[in-house]
């Protein structure tokens, strides 16, 4: 019994353990994220937006040959979770890189190319954004070729299911900010009913005060009446009287 405790609080430990490490590889990511990006934004120039985003990741980077109108330009690529920025060696200003273009994850896709006497490793950047235009990068080996690949089509699927969150997040806001909701209605109406339920016992007095009220001044009216009847008859009878007495 003692050595099953013993191993439960061990067990316990350990996971306590495993969660602090975690927790510790995961701010250092974030820190060392951090750092990257500002390093970036300080060294890149000629760009008009900023390298630092909220949710802004590098995935990785690399210096490769990049090929388009038969034209063959050392480039920096730098591949972010929402983009693919690349750059050259700025020759003006030591220390630092001029920015040439990126395209948007979301807006690119890539190809195999097979190798052959000109090309090696290499694959075909295909740009969906207004360009409409295409360009072949040539990597340094076959397992840098296949992890770049693979990279830029997750990073494009990451971002694809973000959006899509995204606009669902929007519209189920619209839908609880809508003022003319069934449910709100239901409430209103219901609401409504409370309200006529607690002010018709006033209603029902003041409606009843009415009409004895009304009743009294009839029943005084008729009394009226009658009396009026009773004193005509009491002086016709006078009347007729006196003058049988004077006959």
């Amino acid at each position: 019994m003692h050595g099953l405790l013993v191993l439960v609080t061990l067990q316990a430990a350990l996971k306590s353990l495993q969660g602090v490490a975690t927790h510790i590889n995961e701010s250092k990511r974030q820190t060392d994220q951090t750092n990257k990006l500002m390093e970036l934004q300080q060294i890149l120039v000629g760009q008009d937006f900023p390298i630092m985003q909220p949710g802004r990741k590098l995935i990785r980077d690399g210096f490769f040959t990049k090929i388009a109108a038969g034209k063959q330009q050392e480039r920096h690529f730098y591949l972010f979770n929402d983009m693919l920025l690349y750059s050259s060696k700025n020759f003006f200003k030591k220390g630092t890189e001029q920015f040439k273009g990126f395209i948007k994850v979301e807006r690119v896709s890539v190809a195999n190319l097979d190798d052959t006497a000109e090309l090696k490793n290499a694959f075909e950047v295909i740009r969906h954004d207004h360009k409409k235009k295409k360009f072949v990068v040539c990597t340094n080996s076959p397992e840098e070729k296949q992890v770049w690949m693979k990279e830029i089509r997750k990073a494009r699927e990451e971002d694809a299911k973000a959006s899509a969150m995204q606009k669902q997040g929007m519209i189920f806001t619209e839908f609880l900010g809508s003022p003319t909701t069934p449910i709100n209605q239901s409430q209103n109406t219901s609401n409504q009913v409370q309200e006529n339920q607690v002010q018709d016992p006033v209603n029902t007095t003041n409606s009843l005060s009415s009409a004895q009220e009304q009743q009294q001044t009839n029943a005084e009216s008729n009394n009226s009446k009658l009396e009026e009847q009773y004193e005509q008859q009491h002086l016709k009878k006078e009347t007729e009287n006196s003058i049988t007495e004077i006959i």
